[in-house]
């Protein structure tokens, strides 16, 4: 089975400051740990170890856990790319998991952030768009991570197939 992956490219401040882990072999570690983190446990077990043996974390690093959660769904619903561009953050699903999601369910899950998410079609594969402007970094992420982790819930109806 090959290994999925998904491209993601945010313009976003999430790193680890020295301000917070100032020792140069500490930190490859955690990034370590961030870039092998493969499912929810491996975040949150990695969460309760940076706040018991450095504390409470700053933002940089909140976004760190938010992108890799988002990772996380990316990887189950078939994501393939999330990148941002100027004002907007794009998600690619792959044409496999496409081909299994009701798109009305996608606008009206996408309805809920309003005007701002517009779902559509890039060839066979299902595009969302979330425009950025009116949003804080915190809030257009949220919504990037909602509509990625919703993607589970908007499959098509399948029927009873006979056995």
């Amino acid at each position: 089975e090959e290994k999925k992956s998904v491209e993601i490219d945010l313009e976003i401040d999430a790193y680890i400051p020295d301000s917070y882990i100032l020792d140069g072999h500490q930190k490859i570690e955690m990034y370590k740990r961030f870039r092998g983190a493969t499912s929810l446990e491996d975040i949150e077990e990695l969460q309760a170890e940076m706040l018991d043996r450095f504390g409470e974390y700053p933002t940089e690093v909140s976004y760190l856990f938010q992108i890799a959660k988002m990772k996380v769904f990316a990887l189950l619903n078939g994501v393939e790319q999330i990148k941002q561009a100027k004002q907007e953050v794009t998600i690619l699903v792959n044409e496999q998991i496409t081909a299994t999601i009701d798109g009305s369910k996608v606008y009206t899950m996408g309805n809920q952030f309003g005007r701002n998410v517009n779902p559509g079609m890039e060839g066979q594969r299902l595009k969302i768009v979330i425009k950025t402007k009116e949003y804080e970094t915190a809030q257009w992420l949220h919504i990037a991570f909602e509509m990625i982790k919703g993607l589970k819930k908007k499959k098509k109806d399948q029927g009873n197939p006979v056995k």
